[in-house]
């Protein structure tokens, strides 16, 4: 069922890509004319390597970072999942020096397939506020 596979793709990129750090599993899940609007294709450029990239920053600042997948709905080719994010902030985080704080936070993530891969990743929702408050960026 393609809508299993879908899902089971998407899965792949939270589990093995951000919480192990393999990436050589996005060239395999990514389709090389990946484009999107989420926090994967932040930054300069579009394709596997920004996806790559991104994952590379999560886990840069914060080393032991897990993505734990709550929720997954697929229809057709768009799976939208629900994660939690909990990490320690050991390193550069979004211009912001290590702080040593423990973070949990929030999101959702919508992801568009084709051909077994990710083409478009779209609009997500992360609690950046909550994620700014908990490292002392921000108060309250």
């Amino acid at each position: 069922m393609l809508v299993e596979q879908n899902k089971a793709i998407v899965r792949r990129f939270f589990e093995e890509v951000l919480n192990e750090g393999r990436f050589a599993v996005v060239d395999e899940i990514f389709s090389p004319a990946f484009g999107g609007h989420g926090f994967v294709s932040h930054g300069p450029g579009s394709g596997p390597e920004s996806a790559k990239r991104a994952a590379a920053a999560f886990r840069a600042g914060f080393p032991d970072i897990h993505f734990t997948v709550r929720d997954m709905v697929a229809e057709d080719d768009q799976v939208v999942v629900r994660v939690v994010f909990r990490g320690t902030h050991r390193g550069e985080f979004m211009g912001i020096p290590a702080t040593g704080k423990s973070v949990e936070i929030g999101g959702v993530e919508l992801a568009r397939l084709a051909d077994g891969k990710i083409v478009e990743e779209g609009w997500h929702f992360m609690d950046e506020l909550g994620l700014l408050r908990q490292l002392g960026v921000l108060q309250h």
